[in-house]
C-alpha cells in the first residue's frame, strides 16, 4: 500500500496500523523527506524572501538530518540495543528510524500559522513560543508512540526513552550555544518557532533559560524512574523496510498547496528585500519614493522595514554624536527644536542614576553630586580622584567635553547612561571605562578597580532583578539638599514587555519587566522631601503603568504625602 495523505494523517495520531504500514515501507523515508522540504515552506513562507537564503529549503532537512541521527544514536543504538537478542544487536536501523523521524514533520505545519498578521510583534512571540511547546510536545508523544507500537513496549517505558534523548538534546543545543555565542542557540530557537524576525531577544533568552533547567530535570526524573522501574525484555529491532510506492500525485498537491499559500506573502517579502537593499546601499532617496509607491500593507507585518532599530548594526551607524547631526541637519534647514527643547527639561532634572551611583559606592569613599553649570561657575576647577558622567543622546556633546576637560586634568572618568550603552567604544574616545545598562552589581567593583589602578574598558551592570535586596539601594537624595531643583525623578519599574519601535530603553538596558516594590517607592518619596523642598515627583519610568495589578490598588503613590506626581503612561524620554 503507498504512504498516502491517509497514511500520512492517521500516522500523525499514532495508528498503530499506519506506523506499521511506514515503518515497513521503503517510500516512507523519501515521503519523510519530501515533507520535511514542504517543513521549509511552511516555516519560512510568511518570514523571509524565498530567494534571499537557500537555507529556506535545506535549513529544515539539514537540523532534522542531526536532530534525528542523534535520538537514533540515543535511543536505538544506546538504550535499545542493550535489549535486542545477541545475533541482531548489529542490524541497521537507521533509515527506518529515521523514515518515521521525517514523517513527523507535519507537525511543524503548526508554525505556518501566520501570527503576526493579527497580533502585535511581542504577543506574536509569545504565540510562537506556545506553537513551539505544542509542536515538541505532539513530537514526543508521537516519536514515543512509534517506539511502543514497532518494540512492543509499554507507552511510558517508551516516552521515559525519548524523554531522556529529547532531554539530552536540548541540553547540548543550548550548551553549544554557550560555547559559540548566544546567539547560536537564540536562532535555533526562532529558527525552529518560526521566529526569525521577532526582536523579542529577552523573550528568546528566558525560554532558553526555562528549557535548560527544566530538561535537566526531565532528564534526571526519567533516568531515576527508569532505573526503579529495569526493563528486562527482549525486544525485536525495527523491521526492516521492503518495497513500496509513494503517493507522488499527492506529495505534489501538497506543494502546490503550499506554493499556493505563500504567492501573497512572497510578494510582501520580495518589496521588503527591494526596500532592503535600497538602504543597504545608502540610496535613501530611491528608498523614500518606494515606499511612497506602496501601503504599509504591501510589506510584510513579520518584519521591521529598514533600518531595523532593533539591529545592532543601526546604533554602530550612528553619527558619532548628535551635535554633528544636527549641524549637517542645520545645514539643510532643520533645526530640531523639539529635540533641543528636550534637552534642556533633561538638564533641569537631578540625575537619577548618578543618585543611584553615590548611593552604591563604598561609604570610605567621599561623593560630591556636581551638575556641567557648577563646573563653569566654581571658582576653581573642582578636583576629583574619579569622576562618573552619565547622559542621553541629547547632551552627549557637552558630556563628551566635560569628561575630556577632567581627562586632561588628570582625572579618571566613568560614562554611563542609555547612549554610551549603545556605543561603549565611541564612548572610550573620551572616558578611561565604559560602564553599561544599570550601575547595580558592578559600580562598587568599578570603584575597587579604580583605586587599585585596573581599570577594565567596559562594564556590564545588572539587566534583571535590580530592585532585588542583593542590589537595591535608595539612591542618594541627600545630596540634593539646598538645591534649586523643584522636581524629582523616581523609579516605580524598569524595562517593558511591549515593543514599541521609538522605544530603545526597554529593549537595550534590561532584560525583564522590573516592579519596584510600592514600599520602596513610597520610601524614597519620603526621603526626597527630607531634602527638597515641596518637590513634584516624576516617574522616570519606561512604562508607569503597564503593570495594572500594581497600579490599580495603589493608584497615585504621592496623593497621601502631599506631593505631586507627574507620570505618562509611556516614558518619551525613552526614545533619545
Amino acid at each position: 500500500m503507498p504512504v498516502n495523505l491517509w497514511v500520512i494523517g492517521r500516522f500523525m495520531f499514532g495508528a498503530a496500523s499506519a506506523i506499521r504500514e511506514v515503518a515497513s515501507n521503503r517510500a516512507a523515508l523519501w515521503t519523510g523527506i519530501v515533507l520535511v522540504l514542504l517543513t521549509g515552506i511552511a516555516r519560512n513562507y510568511d518570514q523571509s524572501y524565498f530567494l534571499e537564503t537557500p537555507m529556506w529549503l535545506i535549513g529544515p532537512l539539514a537540523f532534522s538530518f542531526f536532530s534525528g541521527s542523534f535520538l537514533y544514536g540515543i535511543l536505538i543504538r544506546g538504550i535499545a540495543r542493550r535489549h535486542f537478542q545477541d545475533d541482531r544487536r548489529n542490524e541497521k536501523q537507521w533509515a527506518t528510524f529515521m523514515a518515521a523521524f521525517w514523517m513527523t514533520a507535519p507537525i511543524a505545519w503548526l508554525y505556518a500559522i501566520p501570527v503576526e498578521r493579527f497580533l502585535d510583534s511581542y504577543h506574536a512571540a509569545q504565540a510562537n513560543i506556545a506553537l513551539l511547546g505544542i509542536v515538541s510536545l505532539w513530537r514526543v508523544l508521537l516519536m514515543s508512540r512509534i517506539l511502543a507500537v514497532l518494540f512492543e513496549i509499554h507507552f511510558l517505558r517508551a516516552l521515559g526513552w525519548v524523554l531522556v534523548a529529547a532531554s539530552l538534546e536540548v541540553i547540548v543545543v543550548v550548551f553549544l550555544g554557550t560555547i559559540f555565542g548566544g546567539s547560536l542557540s537564540r536562532s535555533i530557537l526562532a529558527g525552529m518557532a518560526g521566529m526569525r524576525n521577532a526582536p523579542e531577544e529577552a523573550l528568546l533568552s528566558s525560554v532558553l533559560g526555562f528549557a535548560w533547567a527544566s530538561s535537566w530535570a526531565v532528564l534526571l526524573v526519567s533516568i531515576v524512574l527508569l532505573a526503579m522501574r529495569r526493563f528486562q525484555g527482549v525486544i525485536q529491532p525495527l523491521p526492516k523496510s521492503s518495497c513500496g510506492k509513494a503517493s507522488w500525485f499527492s506529495l505534489v498537491a501538497l506543494g502546490l498547496i503550499w506554493a499556493v499559500i505563500a504567492i501573497r506573502p512572497q510578494r510582501e517579502q520580495c518589496r521588503f528585500v527591494t526596500h532592503a537593499a535600497l538602504i543597504d546601499k545608502a540610496d535613501y532617496s530611491e528608498a523614500l519614493a518606494y515606499l511612497a509607491k506602496h501601503a504599509q500593507s504591501d510589506f510584510p507585518p513579520g518584519r521591521r522595514l529598514e533600518p531595523n532599530p532593533y539591529e545592532y548594526r543601526v546604533w554602530q551607524d550612528l553619527p558619532p554624536t548628535i551635535g554633528r547631526l544636527t549641524s549637517e541637519l542645520a545645514a539643510l534647514g532643520v533645526t530640531l527644536p523639539g529635540f533641543v527643547r528636550r534637552g534642556k527639561v533633561i538638564a533641569s532634572l537631578a540625575s537619577l542614576g548618578l543618585l543611584t551611583v553615590a548611593a552604591l559606592t563604598p561609604l570610605e569613599h567621599e561623593v560630591s553630586y556636581i551638575e556641567v553649570a557648577d563646573i563653569h561657575s566654581a571658582p576653581a576647577f573642582p578636583a576629583f580622584d574619579l569622576v562618573g558622567i552619565s547622559s542621553m543622546t541629547a547632551q552627549i556633546s557637552e558630556a563628551y567635553a566635560v569628561a575630556d576637560l577632567f581627562r586632561s586634568r588628570g582625572t579618571r572618568v566613568i560614562m554611563g547612561g542609555l547612549h554610551v550603552s549603545q556605543l561603549p567604544h565611541e564612548a572610550l574616545a573620551h572616558a578611561d571605562a565604559v560602564l553599561r545598562f544599570g550601575a547595580e552589581g558592578v559600580w562598587p567593583r568599578v570603584v575597587d578597580n579604580a583605586e587599585r589602578g585596573c581599570l577594565q574598558p567596559i562594564y556590564d551592570g545588572a539587566t534583571n532583578q535590580v530592585f532585588s535586596p542583593g542590589l537595591y539601594t535608595m539612591p542618594r537624595f541627600d545630596l540634593l539638599a539646598g538645591r534649586q531643583y523643584n522636581r524629582v525623578t523616581v523609579q516605580t519599574s524598569r524595562g517593558c514587555l511591549r515593543a514599541c519601535e521609538f522605544c530603545a530603553a526597554s529593549l537595550r538596558i534590561t532584560s525583564q519587566f522590573n516592579q519596584k516594590p510600592i514600599d520602596l517607592v513610597l520610601t524614597e518619596i519620603r526621603a526626597a522631601k527630607r531634602h527638597v523642598r515641596r518637590p513634584y515627583f516624576e516617574f522616570a519610568d519606561d512604562n508607569t503603568f503597564l503593570n495594572h495589578h500594581w497600579i490599580r490598588p495603589h493608584g497615585n503613590p504621592g496623593k497621601h504625602h502631599d506631593t505631586a506626581v507627574l507620570s505618562t503612561f509611556c516614558n518619551p524620554a525613552a526614545s533619545v
